[in-house]
């Protein structure tokens, strides 16, 4: 297996682990090492040592309860979200959070907003999705423009793949780096909110679809992973977990995962705005999302 699959199989080891721990746990059993909810931050840049900085997007992932279905709560980078200061609340974006706090900040911040538990956490950056998509032959999208052209030639610095650009809108069939690239355009020039989401949303399930594409078409075992990541995710990824983590989960077959359902919640379910402390515009939330999360995560 290449050391180019880099960061985007620390996410699969991580989110599989958990898929088979909890397949095989009960609700009422705790799992060593790992439990219940892992926080994934992506990254469109390189991952700081400290985890502090600001997020592309948000997830939750978690396993349903019969083993059948993977399950990613989607929470985009400008949800407002109360936090706790030292003179009181302020509404602050998600990704302030995370550029303020790190990720430990983000979790409990979440935790403070929705009431649900978030046992661990995982921030990575993009650049090992290229080769997810490449391996599974590219992946399907519909381009309204060639905008990510120009974000594909932003993008040269994390990877030492050529980018070619593609060259009509519409439905297409692109490959790995063209894919980094539409993951990461997410921004139109003078946006509604509400469009900006809506472009949010597109990308970041193309993300998780992206990965479960490739997963599909090789094998790898336990062993040979944990070596991958020892040289080759340093600098691409930060976690709280540990390789004890990892090893307490057992053998696995990570080809079979992408027989599992993937199913999604994005939350805000429906597009308001309201103002962050600071005066950004942002997406709110209500108490119906609020509980939709709880009920979604299982919490």
């Amino acid at each position: 297996m290449k050391k180019t699959l880099i960061v985007f199989l620390c996410f699969v080891i991580v989110c599989f682990s958990a898929a088979s721990a909890l397949a095989e746990a009960s609700a009422n059993t705790a799992v060593p090492g790992l439990n219940n909810i892992l926080m994934i931050v992506s990254l469109d840049k390189k991952v700081p040592k400290d985890g502090k900085t600001y997020a592309m997007g948000c997830y939750l992932l978690v396993l349903d309860e019969d083993g059948k279905a993977v399950k990613f709560t989607s929470f985009p980078y400008n949800l407002a979200l109360t936090v706790k200061t030292a003179k009181g609340t302020e509404t602050r974006q998600l990704q302030n959070v995370g550029n303020d706090q790190g990720p430990e900040g983000l979790m409990e911040v979440l935790r403070q907003n929705f009431g649900i538990e978030i046992d661990h956490w995982l921030m990575v950056n993009l650049t090992g999705l290229a080769d997810f998509v490449d391996v599974a032959g590219g992946i399907e999208v519909d381009l309204p423009d060639l905008s990510i052209n120009e974000k594909g030639s932003e993008l040269k610095y994390m990877t030492n793949k050529a980018y070619v650009k593609v060259e009509a809108p519409g439905v297409q069939t692109i490959n790995g780096i063209q894919a980094m690239a539409y993951i990461s355009d997410t921004y139109y020039d003078q946006p509604t909110i509400a469009e900006e989401e809506e472009r949010f949303r597109q990308r970041h399930e193309v993300l998780i679809r992206g990965i479960f594409a490739g997963l599909g078409t090789f094998q790898i075992d336990v062993e040979s992973l944990l070596t991958l990541i020892a040289d080759s995710f340093l600098g691409s990824y930060t976690t709280d977990l540990t390789i004890g983590d990892m090893l307490a989960i057992g053998g696995m077959d990570l080809s079979a995962s992408a027989q599992y359902e993937q199913e999604f919640l994005f939350i805000p379910q429906e597009i308001s705005t309201v103002k962050a402390s600071n005066g950004w515009e942002s997406l709110g939330f209500t108490e119906e999302d609020v509980r939709a999360v709880r009920e979604f995560t299982g919490n």
